[in-house]
């Protein structure tokens, strides 16, 4: 496994800067280490990106080669144990969201804030939720921590496809109060899926649809928003084999009832790009 080189005074134009942060829980009263590793696709090369501790959370600047990467193992280390490791969870290749991500070549690619959130009833694994608006705080330290990259262009290191679109189908959140909206995998959306036990483990979406229209749903993703009430507030489809149902989806998509997602008790808005599927041909098709 590589290290990524820390950030210098004149980083090469050929390689591009990756910057984020992971988000510390209040109730965490010391963090000593924390630790991310990434991989770079499709060479399937390890780069261990070193983390700076402070009060908000793990800070990470590093130069890397230019392309494609996924998350492979992520971690935060103190006295009260130890939080993160393997996230499956992130790794969705079907959508490759939000866990896979690039960086460009002479420009700073930004992950935003990264928090941890914990799954099942026994909080044993976790993943991680993303907040993109977090990287103009991230880009300023940077650009003052290293002068030289004041002039590279800034991108979000997520795809644009899960950004929010002009859509029929969107409405206001009146329960946003301010909020940004976190970016989570589809396998984290679908577990919030109110009264269908196990969706999580399902390969997609499910909504309800008349028979006949079934086989026309092949190839359908779609973007999925959550407001913090638990009601879909924003449902656009991003690919679809027959055009002609997009809005007949997105308004399947926008009843679909979800609990809300909480950060140390406070429910935030969430969304994520899933494969969307009739529910009827999911029990078959389990992971």
């Amino acid at each position: 496994m590589a290290t990524a080189p820390s950030l210098s005074t004149n980083p090469p134009q050929e390689a591009g800067i990756l910057i984020g942060r992971i988000a510390f829980r209040h109730d965490v009263s010391r963090v000593d280490t924390a630790k991310l590793v990434i991989t770079a696709r499709p060479q399937m090369k390890d780069w261990n990106v070193e983390t700076t501790v402070g009060e908000a959370g793990a800070g990470f600047a590093a130069s890397l080669p230019a392309g494609d990467y996924s998350f492979e193992e992520w971690g935060i280390f103190g006295p009260q144990g130890h939080t993160g490791g393997n996230d499956p969870f992130l790794a969705d290749r079907r959508t490759s969201l939000p866990g896979w991500f690039s960086v460009s070549a002479g420009s700073v690619s930004c992950l935003g804030e990264m928090f941890p959130i914990a799954l099942g009833q026994e909080n044993r694994r976790t993943t991680l939720a993303f907040d993109l608006s977090a990287c103009e705080s991230l880009v300023r330290d940077v650009r003052n921590q290293v002068p030289a990259v004041a002039s590279w262009p800034v991108r979000e290191a997520l795809s644009a496809s899960i950004k929010p679109s002009n859509s029929s189908s969107a409405t206001a959140d009146p329960a946003a109060a301010g909020d940004t909206e976190l970016l989570v995998s589809a396998w984290l959306g679908r577990s919030f899926v109110r009264n269908r036990p196990g969706m999580a483990d399902y390969v997609a979406t499910a909504i309800e649809l008349p028979e006949s229209m079934h086989a026309r749903l092949k190839g359908t993703k779609a973007r999925i928003c959550v407001s913090s009430v638990g009601s879909v507030y924003h449902a656009t489809v991003l690919s679809q084999s027959d055009a002609s149902l997009a809005t007949t989806v997105e308004q399947a998509l926008r009843t679909i009832p979800f609990q809300p997602l909480k950060i140390e008790s406070r429910a935030r808005r969430f969304c994520f790009v899933d494969t969307v599927m009739a529910r009827s041909s999911l029990p078959n098709i389990r992971r």
